[in-house]
């Protein structure tokens, strides 16, 4: 294809209707790419280089944008041209492919102590999203992803545990909990479904005097369970049962 003269939305477009629509997220994903190929100017795909790229990451990096959210995007776009080239819609190897990720500075991962918890459970249970304070008792008890435990339904709900389909690695899982968490969860799905409660969390986060490192809001539960579970002498590797919430 001498003289590609396509834009890279096109080539996004492309690769989404070929490959990028059985994917997770994949809508959530083509529109992240589009909006990266108009910050870019909707260049000619085959004739992005190196320093326009680098400019470009230069410029979002001055805006405050993190070095993570940016190499995720070199790491998508990377992806997108290789796939591009096995399909042969392309038969050039794009220049991006030798930029190297930006370093990325460690951000200490955050727990909650048994007081903090305890100041975050009362205020979800304040919240005027009903289903906050369970979304949260569920994540901190089996460690789910703030996204699965949305998700929990009253039909996943069983033998004393809860099964989180469709995981981020594409698999069904099963956690045991306590009884008491089993038994409140399973008494309010059982009259009501979980909404979205992302930003609810944020606000009880707030009024429970909890600061946490940008990018950790939800996550910290996840890390809570993990953390607290360690602490009491078990084996991540294969967990059976425990809850890091002091009922």
């Amino acid at each position: 294809l001498l003289g590609d003269n396509r834009r890279l939305s096109q080539l996004i477009s492309d690769w989404y209707d070929l490959h990028g629509v059985s994917l997770k997220s994949a809508v959530g994903t083509k529109r992240r790419l589009l909006a990266l190929a108009h910050s870019l100017g909707d260049p000619v795909a085959q004739k992005l280089s190196v320093p326009d790229f680098s400019k470009y990451r230069r410029s979002r990096l001055d805006a405050g944008i993190s070095p993570a959210t940016l190499n995720r995007e070199l790491q998508t776009l990377k992806a997108v041209f290789r796939e591009l080239k096995r399909l042969s819609v392309i038969d050039y190897e794009s220049p991006l492919q030798t930029v190297r990720k930006l370093h990325q500075a460690k951000t200490e991962l955050s727990y909650l102590t048994h007081n903090q918890i305890a100041r975050l459970l009362s205020e979800c249970r304040k919240s005027r999203n009903r289903g906050l304070f369970y979304v949260a008792l569920v994540s901190l008890a089996t460690g789910a992803r703030w996204s699965e435990s949305e998700s929990l339904t009253l039909r996943n709900c069983k033998n004393g545990g809860f099964t989180f389909c469709n995981t981020k690695n594409g698999s069904d899982r099963f956690v045991p909990v306590s009884a008491d968490v089993f038994e409140v969860v399973t008494a309010f799905l059982g009259s009501e479904s979980f909404t979205s409660c992302r930003t609810s969390f944020s606000r009880a986060l707030k009024r429970a005097s909890i600061q946490l490192p940008p990018g950790q809001a939800t996550h910290v539960l996840r890390h809570t369970f993990a953390s607290h579970f360690v602490m009491a002498g078990g084996n991540l590797r294969s967990f059976k049962q425990y809850s890091a919430i002091p009922l």
